[in-house]
């Protein structure tokens, strides 16, 4: 005797027994498969709570859990210094022509200044 055929989705059924694997028979009188037991991706989440590993968003759909996007990246380094800012004085002898002379004008003017004192009987500023 050949094995009794099962009923497909849609057809009208009497008990969930005559209904291929996977369906049951509904009081309607027709096989279907069964009411869900989870929501899935991309479907509301209000009356069924989420399948496997999906979450509820706040929107009330279904799907992936927001992944930890953990710590900010270091921000890249800064590049190397390969020259020193140009500050006027240096051996490249550019903007530094001034200062020699000045610093010996200084000195003299500061030699002859305490010369003048001396000769003029003035305490020159010693404190011995």
């Amino acid at each position: 005797m050949p094995p009794p055929e099962c009923i497909v989705a849609g057809e009208l059924c009497d008990e969930t027994a005559d209904c291929c694997e996977g369906l049951i028979c509904y009081e309607e009188g027709f096989c279907a498969p069964p009411p869900p037991t989870c929501a899935p991706e991309g479907m509301p989440c209000v009356e069924l709570p989420c399948c496997a590993d999906l979450v509820c968003s706040d929107t009330g759909i279904c799907g992936p859990a927001p992944v930890d996007p953990g710590e900010p990246p270091a921000p890249p380094p800064a590049p190397p210094v390969t020259q020193l800012p140009d500050t006027g004085a240096g051996r490249n002898g550019q903007g530094a022509e001034w200062l020699i002379p000045t610093a010996l004008g200084a000195a003299a003017a500061a030699i002859a200044a305490r010369k003048l004192r001396e000769s003029a009987g003035e305490p020159n500023g010693d404190l011995s």
